[in-house]
């Protein structure tokens, strides 16, 4: 029986590196054995089926197709579905029209002890970020926009010791949409 999952790519397609067109990573992944994989914008947001899987698993399958034909690593989180949609329905803060481009989500690849985030990270807050965090999410609100701080993925996945990937509030809910 074949299970939907979502996979998230982290770092392709930024700032001109790591360049690698989504018709074509649709296309390794298929010949990789994902099946109806499809892609949202050119940052690496995957939905695909695959028979019942560890997510873990999956984003090796993953990595190895993108290693294999590209050369390069990526760092890739996969989800279940009904994981995913668990993270943006406990987003925590009240979202609307004039604040809704300050949202984001971070996941991380390893659980954190949730009490440990916010001190291993008060150092890098310099404008106004606001986190709440859990165990392998971190719901921020950047209020002066995502360009401007210091609360990066590098500098989340140094003090946290894991991998992280982002995404803003419309993309995780654009992602949703995809899936059937």
């Amino acid at each position: 029986m074949k299970k939907q999952y979502i996979a998230l790519l982290r770092g392709i397609n930024v700032g001109g590196n790591r360049k690698i067109k989504m018709a074509d990573l649709r296309e390794i992944l298929t010949k990789a054995g994902l099946e109806q994989v499809k892609t949202y914008i050119q940052s690496g947001n995957l939905v695909f089926f695959y028979k019942k899987e560890k997510t873990e698993k999956l984003s090796k399958i993953i990595k190895k197709a993108v290693k294999d034909t590209y050369d390069f690593d990526i760092e890739t989180i996969t989800f279940e579905v009904a994981d995913f949609k668990k993270i943006v329905k406990n987003m925590p803060f009240e979202i609307n029209d004039t604040n809704i481009k300050t949202f984001y989500i971070m996941m991380l690849k390893t659980a954190v002890m949730a009490d440990n985030i916010i001190p291993q990270l008060e150092k890098y807050i310099k404008t106004g970020e606001i986190i709440k965090p859990t165990e392998k999410v971190l719901y921020i609100q950047y209020p002066n926009g995502f360009g401007r701080t210091k609360l990066t993925n590098n500098v989340v996945e140094k003090a946290l010791k894991t991998s992280a990937t982002t995404r803003n509030w419309r993309t995780m809910n654009k992602i949703l949409e995809l899936c059937d």
